[in-house]
């Protein structure tokens, strides 16, 4: 077995990773970042304010049956490309989305009603 060190740029998107070559001039600069822990359960109920706020007024709510756990409730936004947050009871909370625009914005509304730890 041999072993090497790596050099690159890691990308991540919808839980893919994907690691490129980097130049010199592209990792001027950059840094390792802190890593955050963040604690809590969002409420479905913020979740649907903090969208109405955002100007998102549609909004469908949906029972969630997973298997082997616990069921949830899913608010889906019809008009935003089958958009959706899933929230679990144990806090276990899913992020739907096509498009950057608006998976951002749904992350934004849940990591607002989390705590960071540390």
């Amino acid at each position: 077995m041999q072993v090497a060190s790596l050099s690159g740029i890691l990308s991540t998107t919808n839980a893919q990773y994907e690691l490129n070559p980097a130049n010199a001039a592209e990792t001027q600069g950059l840094s390792l970042l802190k890593q955050r822990f963040l604690w809590g359960k969002p409420v479905v109920e913020k979740i649907i304010q903090s969208l109405n706020q955002a100007g998102i007024k549609e909004t469908v709510l949906r029972e969630v049956k997973r298997a082997g756990g616990s069921d949830g409730v899913e608010v889906h936004l019809p008009g935003r490309n089958g958009a959706s947050i899933q929230v679990f009871p144990e806090g276990s909370t899913h992020v739907f989305a096509r498009d950057h625009q608006t998976r951002n914005l749904l992350k934004a509304i849940v990591i607002e009603q989390l705590v960071e730890l540390g």
